[in-house]
């Protein structure tokens, strides 16, 4: 596996913006099947616990996605720490969709929540793939 590491730029935003910052990787035009993993660094409430906030995501999902069906929704070991991870599937207009989404704490005060996407009949293969990635993850602590 290739390591990508995005320490390679700084800036300052005016007061009171959304501070997130999300990168999305993808395997190259053509390969199948189509997958995606998303790197989502989040604000959460204050004092709020990464327990707590993966639940209000969970739930936000929940009550957007069409068809949501949770599959799995427990702390799991991932990367040296126990982290909340669900997995759960919902219908997309491109298809079944299968979602793997992990929170790793970040600063205080933020969460990286990570998820991969694969069409729900690619999933199972892809697993693999998907354990792979999540048990190297490492989130860089300001220093």
């Amino acid at each position: 596996m290739d390591t990508i590491d995005f320490r390679f730029f700084r800036a300052q935003m005016p007061p009171g913006w959304d501070n997130q910052v999300m990168v999305t990787c993808t395997p190259p035009p053509g390969e199948e099947p189509r997958r995606s993993v998303v790197f989502l660094r989040k604000e959460m409430a204050p004092a709020e616990s990464l327990s707590a906030f993966a639940a209000l995501q969970r739930n936000a999902l929940a009550a957007q996605l069409p068809r949501f069906s949770l599959m799995y929704d427990k702390p799991t070991e991932l990367a040296g720490q126990t982290v909340p991870l669900i997995v759960y599937g919902w219908q997309a207009d491109a298809g079944r969709l299968t979602q793997v989404q992990a929170f790793f704490p970040a600063e205080p005060g933020y969460a990286w929540l990570v998820t991969l996407t694969a069409a729900a009949e690619a999933y199972d293969a892809l697993l693999p793939e998907f354990q792979a990635m999540l048990a190297v993850f490492a989130p860089a602590r300001e220093g």
